[in-house]
């Protein structure tokens, strides 16, 4: 480090050598040796070669000549100045003498100090101990090479736009941060370049990821950016075991291009994606098992029901607006009017158009219409996680909002009203989902192998279905005795994460786990899918809207990968998920 501050110091105070040097009137020349000579030599003859004949092949010999000229004399330079610095690290002592020896003689003998050494503030140093502080604060290349690659993650993972390398107060807080006052932001090429390289890292890793994997259940999705460019957005879940670990993973396959393109389709089990009817056509063209997304389902279900309910016909002023499209937003505007009563009463009376205000009555209806919205929110959340198993939960979220839903005797009219309209809708819209995968990756949950979220009617027909499933395996594989089946539920019959029953039973019920990875891994909405669109929307923003669709591609999956690797992503399912697995038990064990 020092030898190379040494070097760069002397390059920049000293300038170029003297004229005429290289005619032998410099006797200190170090770096004209024999070789750089005989290729200077060289691309002279050459060059009147060219002068003389004037033939293409004589002009390219010429170029080459030049070429490898200029390399040799860059190689010889850089070799003598690393001579240089190495012969003042030896001797310490006679190291100033020798650095001020060669400044004088570089400037042919003038003692003249002006623009000889600077500091950063533009004062001139003449002291050797501040000369050599500031050569040792200067960071190594390495150094600097791990701040630029920092720099390129920050921009990708936050989705900064690449002009932030030119601000001058991210330069000074870097300066004073790794205590070097000559440290400059790399350019925007650099940054970009160094993106690329990210990109294709992080990409590599996942299609290994992918080539290893027996399964992988994807998601997609529509969305089209401000500057009217449509994209399909393709995300992978797939259950992978390392060292007998199960972890689920969920990762941006790619925005622009469907996931054929990163391996076998035949690794693919199933599609998700939202109720749109473009959505819905392009997946049943697809030879894959459709997933449809319950969290839309649901969603469709209370809008549904809102609209039946002639109250919410009544146009309102809301602290926060109801979007049709927006999950949960109904909840959050009644949750807010209600927090804010009081302010909104005052605020309303001091209007001088007279405005209707609410009455008691309807307060109270706002309220137990909360009261119902409550558990929708959280099973949209729990179902919508995308870092712990989703589908098996599917069918016992449902039954827990049916006992939510069920209606009472000692309720007012306009409740019965709402929860009938709402568990009509619910049933049909439930036609459209994949009940059949849905009950299998259910009794492959370790949490809800009983399957009291099902009428006991149907739940022998499960188990027949996965031993089915079984015995097809098990024509390539040592097959397991079916009278085995009995043992696996009882086995089965705990409360622990599913990955983590199946890291520890996997040996004992090799056919069984991989049906397990293929069914688990599948995700119970589109949410994975629908948040890169959310991302996708901060980078192309108006002040980037004409970013290539390449670009976009490489930062929303660069984005989205670096955060799954740094564990930003982390998501823990909440305590509904044991709040569904007791009620819903209670609901189908009454019956």
């Amino acid at each position: 480090m020092f030898r190379a501050a040494i070097v760069e110091a002397a390059a920049r105070s000293c300038g170029s050598k003297v004229a005429g040097a290289s005619r032998g009137g410099n006797p200190r020349t170090r770096w004209w040796t024999p070789e750089v000579k005989g290729a200077v030599k060289l691309k002279k003859e050459t060059y009147r070669s060219w002068l003389a004949c004037g033939t293409p092949e004589a002009a390219d010999s010429y170029r080459q000549a030049k070429r490898s000229a200029a390399r040799v004399v860059t190689e010889a330079k850089t070799r003598v100045w690393e001579e240089f610095g190495e012969a003042m690290e030896q001797d310490f002592q006679s190291a100033p003498k020798k650095f001020w020896q060669t400044v004088r003689r570089l400037r042919r003998g003038k003692r003249n100090p002006v623009h000889t050494v600077f500091g950063v503030g533009g004062e001139l140093l003449t002291s050797t101990e501040s000369i050599m502080t500031g050569f040792r604060a200067k960071m190594s290349k390495s150094t600097t090479d791990k701040l630029t690659n920092s720099l390129a993650k920050w921009i990708a993972v936050d989705c900064r736009p690449l002009s932030v390398v030119d601000d001058q107060g991210l330069e000074a807080v870097l300066q004073i941060a790794s205590s070097d006052p000559t440290y400059e932001l790399p350019c925007r090429k650099t940054i970009s370049n160094k993106i690329h390289q990210l990109y294709d890292t992080e990409k590599q890793a996942k299609v290994d990821l992918l080539k290893k994997t027996e399964c992988v259940a994807v998601t997609g999705d529509h969305w089209t950016s401000i500057s009217n460019t449509n994209y399909v957005g393709v995300t992978a879940h797939l259950i992978d075991v390392t060292d007998r670990e199960w972890h689920l993973k969920s990762f941006a396959l790619t925005f622009l291009s469907v996931a054929e393109a990163w391996g076998d389709q035949q690794k693919v089990p199933t599609i998700g994606t939202d109720s749109a009817q473009t959505m819905i056509t392009a997946a049943t063209q697809l030879p894959f098992v459709h997933m449809p997304c319950v969290a839309h389902v649901l969603q469709k279900t209370i809008l549904f029901a809102l609209v039946t309910w002639v109250f919410l016909n009544t146009a309102l002023e809301p602290l926060m607006q109801d979007v049709s499209t927006s999950w949960n937003s109904t909840l959050y505007m009644i949750s807010r009017l209600l927090k804010n009563q009081e302010a909104v009463k005052a605020t309303l009376c001091k209007q001088k158009r007279k405005l209707t205000m609410l009455t008691t009555t309807e307060w109270d209806k706002l309220q137990r219409l909360a009261t119902i919205l409550e558990p929708c929110r959280y099973v949209t959340e729990v179902l919508g996680g995308e870092t712990y198993v989703s589908c098996s939960v599917v069918l016992p979220a449902l039954r827990h909002l049916d006992r939510i839903i069920e209606v009472s005797e000692e309720e007012p009219a306009y409740m019965v009203r709402f929860k009938t309209s709402f568990s009509k809708d619910l049933s049909q819209r439930q036609a459209t989902l994949n009940h059949e995968w849905l009950k299998l990756a259910t009794v492959l949950d370790a949490r809800f192998k009983d399957l009291k979220c099902l009428p006991k009617g149907e739940r022998e027909g499960v188990w027949t279905s996965l031993e089915a499933l079984l015995q097809t395996e098990s024509k390539s594989a040592i097959p397991e005795p079916t009278e085995e089946l009995a043992k696996k539920k009882r086995l089965l019959l705990e409360t622990d994460c599913p990955l983590q029953w199946w890291s520890t039973h996997a040996g004992a019920h090799p056919q069984l786990s991989v049906l397990a990875r293929k069914y688990l891994a599948s995700p119970a909405t589109s949410v994975p899918c629908e948040r890169l669109f959310s991302l996708a929307g901060n980078i192309v923003e108006k002040k980037r809207a004409a970013l290539s669709s390449e670009n976009v591609n490489i930062l929303v999956c660069l984005s989205k990968w670096l955060k799954e690797s740094w564990g930003m992503d982390q998501e823990k399912p909440g305590s509904l998920l044991l709040e569904i697995l007791i009620l819903s038990s209670w609901h189908y064990n009454r019956r």
